[in-house]
């Protein structure tokens, strides 16, 4: 049932083409019946050749086949036969280069509306996992690598984009072909036609029973690929540290390991899917030899078959075959695609942020104060507290240092301020509205956010500096640029702010990095300021033209800075020092000095006091 689902959902996005859908499936009707009227012509042309005149027909029992074959052999016969054998070859000559005509016609017609038709279903199916990423929370990136997420995008759309073209195209047109040549067999004999139905339901158990093997190793091949995606993807982003480390060989040895099982799953499932071919031959193998025994005797004694009709019956039934054998191997890859599918729902369908949905209160300025009401949180029931019980305010205007060793959760609190998670307890409010009630886009317009990891893109400065900015300032880029100690290195670039930065701004220093996510902040112009460690990786001088920065954009706004390195927060309004997840003391730099608690150890450790 699940796979039933499944597909009936993947289909149900054809739904915005499907005006262009209905006209390749009329053009796939047209191409059915002129591909399978060709094989009529068989008989017509051997008993032009081999008969000067119509031949007698047998003597069969009236029926509705039987008189649907009388018919058009009185006809034909009248049409092509009246003038002789070779004023009748010309006639079928050029009838058949008209059928050719029409029928290639009709293909590249239905082959054109559907390719668009496929195309942008794939399109769009990449555009919506695009804008499921965007919009999915945070921990579903943490608990995913990032390799596996690329090759939903790239792998399994790919696969689905063959599943759906087999489903549009393959299993409509080659239905289609197969019905108008069973109609064909019926009419030149429904008796041994339906007998021969009776031997359909074992093959179409088999190949049953090959599918369901198939989807089951398509979708271990396809965590393959997202398995050895990931490492390429992680070995290419941490290139220094493998070289640093001398372990190209040892990332070698793990990315052959991944690549080893994705062949064995992939010749596991090649090896499954070509036993349909075997199946479907051998089966086409027993049933002409049946044939040449039941319907060679019938035109041996003279009743049911003329020679012309037998060789256009074994004619048939041998183009039969391949419509046949292609939906066999069709089946096959639809369970692929199911596979596939699957994955790209169960991103589609994963839970994303809503708080669009809950909060309807725009908030354009903060005003008054941030209050953590009691706020307790963790990520999941089965993880320890990450905050427990915090209850802080914090002031307009206020720079509000955390400090800490590792894991007592002064990003968390950040991070819940943002949005990025929901306290587990408690709320925290801006001015008195719970944030929870607040438009997300609204609320994270007021803050601007500088992290030791310092996140840029594959463009040009400028536009690294405007970012999210659809008609960007040049004047305000500048402007950044020199309040962020940026200017001048820009400036020497050689295209200036118009140079691209390289994957991550690989081109630049990691303090040319940082006064670039300083210039982003002082572009937004935000009223709050979050900086995440943000000098702590930088050398002595970068960490100068970067606190100069910081310096000049934190006046006259509220900035909650999380440092380790206690030298660059001692003027803090306050500090909150963080432990486990509580708050252990609260105050300015001079008065937690003076107490023998977290504060001073810490202080005392990093100065060799």
């Amino acid at each position: 049932m699940q796979k039933i689902g499944t597909y009936r959902r993947l289909i149900g996005y054809v739904k915005p083409y499907r005006g262009k859908l209905a006209f390749a499936i009329m053009c796939m009707v047209f191409y059915a019946l002129f591909e399978s009227s060709m094989v009529y012509f068989v008989s017509p042309v051997l008993r032009a050749i081999f008969y000067q005149s119509p031949p007698e027909l047998p003597a069969v029992a009236g029926g509705f086949f039987d008189s649907i074959k009388l018919f058009l052999k009185e006809k034909f016969d009248l049409f092509l036969l009246s003038g002789g054998s070779f004023v009748a070859l010309k006639k079928l000559a050029i009838i058949l280069v008209l059928i050719v005509l029409l029928k290639n016609i009709f293909f590249y017609l239905q082959a054109f509306f559907m390719s668009q038709v496929l195309q942008g279903m794939m399109n769009n199916f990449r555009n919506m996992l695009f804008r499921g990423y965007s919009r999915l929370p945070l921990f579903f990136f943490q608990k995913k690598r990032t390799g596996q997420l690329i090759s939903r995008i790239v792998n399994d759309v790919q696969v689905l984009n063959e599943t759906i073209a087999v489903s549009f195209s393959n299993m409509i047109r080659d239905p289609l072909i197969v019905l108008f040549y069973f109609a064909l067999l019926l009419i030149l004999n429904w008796r041994l036609t339906l007998l021969l139905v009776i031997v359909a339901p074992p093959a179409v158990f088999i190949i049953t029973a090959i599918g369901k093997h198939l989807r089951h190793y398509s979708t271990k091949t396809q965590k393959r690929v997202a398995d050895f995606t990931s490492i390429l993807q992680e070995t290419i982003t941490g290139i220094r540290v493998v070289k640093g480390y001398s372990g190209e060989e040892y990332e070698v040895k793990k990315f052959e390991k991944s690549t080893s099982n994705y062949l064995r799953n992939m010749l596991r499932m090649i090896w499954v899917r070509k036993l349909v071919t075997p199946f479907n031959e051998i089966g086409a193998a027993l049933l002409a030899a049946f044939i040449l025994v039941y319907a060679g005797r019938q035109v041996i004694g003279g009743g049911g078959f003329t020679p012309d009709e037998f060789i256009q019956y074994i004619v048939t039934l041998f183009l039969l075959s391949r419509p046949l054998k292609s939906l066999g191997e069709s089946y096959g890859r639809i369970q692929q695609g199911l596979a596939a599918a699957t994955r790209v729902f169960e991103v589609i369908d994963e839970p994303v942020e809503t708080f669009e949905e809950t909060g309807n209160v725009d908030k354009n300025r903060f005003e008054n104060e941030i209050c953590y009401d009691n706020v307790s949180f963790r990520y999941s029931d089965d993880k320890p507290w990450a905050l427990r019980n915090i209850s802080v305010s914090i002031k307009r205007g206020e720079m509000i240092a955390l400090v800490g060793p590792s894991g007592a959760g002064k990003s968390t609190f950040v991070d819940l301020l943002l949005r990025f998670f929901d306290p587990t307890e408690g709320r925290i409010t801006i001015d008195g509205v719970d944030i929870r009630n607040i438009k997300l886009s609204s609320l994270r317009s007021l803050f601007g956010i500088v992290t030791q990891e310092t996140i840029l893109f594959n463009d040009t400065i400028a536009r690294n500096i405007a970012y999210a900015d659809y008609n960007p300032d040049r004047e305000r880029i500048v402007e950044a640029a020199h309040a962020a100690n940026a200017y001048d290195f820009i400036v020497s670039t050689p295209n200036g702010f118009d140079t691209y930065i390289g994957d991550r701004g690989m081109k630049l220093s990691g303090g040319e990095r940082q006064r670039l996510a300083i210039a982003r902040a002082i572009y937004r112009n935000p009223q709050i300021l979050i900086f995440d460690e943000a000098t702590s990786s930088l050398d002595s001088e970068s960490e100068r033209l970067v606190q100069e920065a910081i310096d000049r954009l934190i006046k006259g706004r509220t900035a909650i800075v999380i440092a380790h390195r206690l030298a660059t927060i001692v003027k803090s309004d306050r500090i909150i020092v963080m432990k486990d997840g509580h708050i252990v003391q609260e105050g300015k730099h001079n008065e937690l000095i003076e107490q023998d608690g977290l504060y001073k150890i810490l202080y005392t450790m990093q100065f060799n006091i």
